[in-house]
């Protein structure tokens, strides 16, 4: 979750990345994870960059990548969310919800509009109860993948268990959530714009929020 000129920077990077083919990794595509989230479950995003969701926007960054945008993570509560799933689809990219308060009716509009899948499932989105299953019950309904944090600290073991039983293995995508810390020594980095502290594989913001 950054400004618009960044993001732009980033996208157009990627693009020159794999114009130049320099071999080894390939990179595929961009997840946009922000900035069309939700300030209650912003999470370690930075919230002076957070931004209602804007399909304009979102097609100017497509363009700067040259299509390499793939992902755009969407609180789907936010005002024009319908609108910018579909507007979404046509520049070739798949709408996760994530980083949102939706209870499950918000969530099934947002899915019966296209969206498609679910960003680290259980964080940052209302607890999964028997009487208002949120975006987990909604994703469990119509979602074609999840994504699920397996690193032991966002999820309890029990809980990714769960969700393989309730999902199906093809349906679950197992992400590392990483950045710039990761495989580093303890220390202090930074994630949009904010100091992040990493200690024993624990990043979090001055705040104790998980980053």
């Amino acid at each position: 979750t950054l400004g618009e000129d960044q993001l732009t920077r980033i996208c157009e990077n990627a693009a020159a990345h794999r114009a130049k083919n320099p071999g080894g990794a390939e990179l595929v595509g961009l997840h946009l994870e922000g900035p069309f989230l939700c300030k209650a479950k912003k999470g370690a995003q930075n919230e002076a960059f957070l931004h209602d969701p804007d399909p304009a926007m979102l097609h100017r960054l497509q363009q700067a990548a040259q299509g390499m945008v793939k992902l755009v993570t969407l609180a789907a509560e936010q005002p024009g969310a319908l609108e910018f799933i579909r507007s979404a689809q046509e520049d070739g990219i798949t709408v996760s919800l994530g980083h949102t308060t939706a209870d499950y009716d918000t969530a099934c509009a947002a899915y019966e509009a296209g969206a498609r899948q679910a960003t680290h499932l259980f964080n940052a989105m209302p607890a999964f109860t028997h009487r208002a299953p949120g975006v987990v019950g909604a994703a469990s309904d119509f979602a074609e993948h999840i994504e699920m944090i397996c690193d032991g600290i966002h999820l309890n073991p029990s809980v990714v268990r769960a969700v393989f039983n309730m999902f199906g293995p093809d349906r679950v995508c197992i992400i590392s959530d990483a950045m710039q810390a990761c495989g580093m020594p303890n220390g202090e980095y930074s994630l949009g714009g904010q100091k992040v502290f990493m200690t024993d594989g624990l990043a979090t913001l001055a705040d104790g929020t998980i980053a």
